[in-house]
């Protein structure tokens, strides 16, 4: 508890295998042939437009190394509907700042902050609450913050200007963790700092007695101190050092905290030895009000202040709500839903408990309305669940608000990390990242690997259970970065492109944002055959079946303007699942086509299909399938900088990336050409005069055994009925059996 209070501060837990998704790399049909346009295909690989593909003249006129380009083109595109590992957070073009102090924890807290005081920009705040302190000759480590542009230096940040002097005989900054919380108001806002074990020191004659706090600090929306803004120069010492730790002379107020636009609230998680604490200051017009939790709790050691949150729409539409965890509660921990009272008090409407011992449930919390019914949702954090024969380590509970009367008492969804990846320990709503008008949410897992970030979309059901994309710390390719996923920060586009961005940082002094790129829609795709019903006696050398297939597409609720040139790759196959096709592309002996097309113009293609010689199988219909992508040459490695992701536009992947249909073949089974089979049959036993026996008399033996037995089979259906699907006289053939005017008797002696 000294060095930070708890599981956020442990330097190591045993990292899980890194997983991930793999795509089965795409096998070539046989008899398939890579067809191509005439054009460049390294323009097509470059995302720039190229001409509508036609059939090209063949391979043996295309160099050498753009053969073997789109041959893996080809394959990439066949290889549709493949899970893959990447939606729209981007990887390739990343923007990263290190430390200049190695072991500075820089990164332990970020936010996304925009500046628009002085100057317009955004900057990238990390909070490193073990960086050395200014020089003055009397202390070590106080810990900073810093504010870092957006550029491709890694080295660029720049130092807080908080000055605190240090005085021993009345306060100790020394190791205090300056950083250890960092927030922004957002837009034109202001920024929350805070040093949970700044230490005020009483006297007592000769002998002093140490008081850990807490300290917090905010500045303007420049990051500067302006003395004449109330909101930085109110003191915002919500414990009273003149107690001891059984009250708040131990509360380390800022171990959490956060605004809104008009309040600022603190978690204070050491106060009443160490039950923890919740604080909040609300400004309305010229009035200033301080609220705190006042229950009485029949213990310590719950921590209630270790995370917190505040806003509205959660048990009132108006009023605020303030949601902080205590993620020692009980042993198992819990979170605590707090409303307003009038006197200054924060009364106590749920608990939510967590349930299982350790887990430090409610150690992470956010707050986001997953299935827009205008109400938040609640995710909660606990890092240290585990199912040994699951080999599971740690959970995100998801509960969604009932229309602000409360929470249930059970989650209505528990996701789940691998074995001591730390999952959940950190959680963050990061705004609508990929414009489908759900909200998204992302969780690190830190101790995976070297970190990993999951990514949720939700729906109108909440939020989804598979993540969307996940985000390996192992492959952004930086010397040095470890724990990545241990901070989150989102819900702000720093490069104005309509897609907000995520900033995640780590405990190895590496924070990283990852930008949101377009994505696009796909609004209209047809696959048409002609004609739908195939009879081979009307094919010519030239036709047999045409194929239509057109696309057109917009960008998916972002920028309305965004209409960049795209170049869409598509493969069509006649009879995938049949070995050898009963169709062909005109011009080849494949039945697989590759192509491209050019946008954001809708665009139609025909293409001619022919019938494979020796054709059998006249039953079961033809299958075409269609499966398009959005090739794009991007960075083999990661690269560092600001570059715009219009020219790396992605497509929806919640959209269905196939499109089948068929053609069936003529079986002169009326206007339908479905053929159903309406067979009855008939039988009695009659005599050589063709007599009906009674089945009195024959069980009474005054007929001798008959030497006759003649079954009747009336076919009914008309002209076109079959059997199997065969025509009636082939269905008949060989049975030894006569057909007279739709009549099939039978002699048996």
């Amino acid at each position: 508890n000294w060095l930070g209070l708890g599981a956020r501060n442990r330097s190591a837990l045993r990292s899980a295998a890194a997983g991930g998704f793999q795509c089965p790399p795409a096998a070539r049909g046989a008899g398939e042939q890579v067809l191509t346009p005439s054009s460049a295909p390294s323009r097509a690989l470059a995302g720039t437009p190229l001409p509508l593909a036609a059939m090209g003249p063949g391979p043996s006129r295309a160099p050498r190394a753009p053969r073997l380009m789109l041959c893996a083109l080809a394959l990439m595109v066949a290889a549709g509907g493949c899970v893959v590992s990447a939606f729209n957070l981007d990887t390739r073009f990343l923007v990263v700042k290190e430390a200049g102090n190695p072991g500075s924890l820089f990164g332990y807290s970020v936010a996304l902050h925009r500046q628009t005081e002085r100057q317009q920009r955004y900057l990238l705040l990390a909070g490193a609450p073990r960086e050395l302190a200014v020089p003055d000759g009397y202390t070590n480590r106080t810990g900073a913050v810093y504010l870092c542009p957006l550029t491709a230096h890694k080295d660029d940040c720049e130092r807080m200007n908080i000055t605190v002097k240090n005085d021993p005989g009345h306060h100790i900054i020394e190791d205090m963790w300056l950083g250890v919380t960092v927030a922004s108001q957002g837009p034109a806002g202001r920024v929350l700092v805070c040093a949970h074990r700044y230490t005020q020191v009483l006297w007592s004659g000769s002998e002093d007695q140490r008081r850990m706090v807490g300290k917090c600090y905010v500045r303007g929306n420049d990051l500067e101190l302006d003395s004449s803004d109330d909101w930085q120069t109110y003191h915002n010492e919500m414990c009273n050092s003149n107690t001891d730790y059984l009250e708040t002379g131990m509360c380390q107020l800022g171990t959490s905290g956060g605004f809104t636009q008009n309040t600022v609230y603190f978690g204070a998680p050491g106060a009443y030895n160490w039950k923890g604490n919740s604080y909040m200051i609300q400004r309305k017009e010229w009035d200033l009000s301080e609220y705190s939790y006042k229950d009485p709790e029949d213990q310590g050691n719950l921590y209630i202040g270790y995370t917190m949150q505040v806003g509205s729409f959660i048990l009132h539409p108006k009023n605020i709500t303030i949601v902080t965890g205590a993620p020692r509660h009980r042993h198992m921990g819990a979170v605590f839903l707090l409303s307003q009272e009038a006197g200054g008090d924060l009364r106590r409407r749920q608990v939510l408990e967590g349930s299982q011992v350790g887990a430090y449930f409610g150690s992470a919390i956010a707050l986001a309305d997953l299935n827009n019914d205008g109400w938040q949702d609640l995710l909660v954090g606990a890092p240290y669940y585990f199912e040994r024969k699951e080999e599971v380590g740690g959970a995100i509970y998801v509960f969604m608000n009932q229309a602000g009367t409360s929470f249930p008492a059970h989650p209505s969804l528990l996701l789940h990390g691998p074995s001591g990846s730390a999952f959940g320990l950190s959680v963050a709503s990061i705004g609508d990242i990929n414009q489908d008008g759900f909200q998204d949410i992302a969780v690190g897992a830190p101790f995976e690997g070297l970190g990993k970030v999951y990514i949720y979309h939700s729906s109108s059901k909440g939020l989804l259970r598979q993540p969307q994309q996940v985000i390996h710390g192992e492959k952004l390719g930086l010397p040095g970065l470890a724990t990545f996923g241990y901070s989150l920060s989102g819900q702000m586009d720093v490069d104005e492109n309509f897609y907000p961005d995520l900033l995640v940082g780590s405990l190895s002094d590496h924070i990283v944002l990852l930008r949101a790129r377009p994505v696009i829609n796909i609004v209209h795709k047809t696959l048409v055959p002609r004609p739908a019903v195939l009879d081979p006696a009307l094919c010519t050398a030239t036709s047999c079946v045409q194929v239509e297939l057109c696309f057109a597409y917009n960008q998916s609720a972002g920028n309305p303007n965004y209409r960049r040139n795209i170049t869409l790759a598509y493969t069509l196959e006649a009879d995938r699942d049949r070995r050898p096709p009963r169709l062909r592309f005109a011009g080849s002996e494949s039945a697989v086509f590759h192509g491209f097309f050019s946008m954001p113009e809708m665009r139609c293609q025909k293409l001619e299909l022919l019938l494979m010689d020796n054709l059998r199988d006249k039953l079961r219909p033809i299958i075409i399938s269609m499966n398009y992508s959005l090739p794009l040459r991007m960075p083999d490695r990661p690269r560092l900088g600001l570059r715009s992701l219009d020219a790396y536009p992605i497509l929806n992947q919640a959209q269905a990336l196939e499109n089948h249909t068929e053609v069936q073949f003529q079986k002169e089974c009326g206007p339908d050409n479905k053929c159903e089979s309406n067979l009855q049959m008939r039988a009695a036993f009659v005599s050589e005069q063709q007599q009906k026996l009674s089945r009195w008399l024959w069980a009474a033996g005054r007929v001798n055994r008959p030497r006759v037995g003649r079954g009747l089979i009336n076919w009914q259906g008309g002209g076109g009925a079959s059997w199997q699907g065969e025509p009636r006289d082939r269905a008949l053939a060989g049975t030894g059996g006569m057909v007279r005017n739709g009549a099939f008797s039978s002699r048996c002696d």
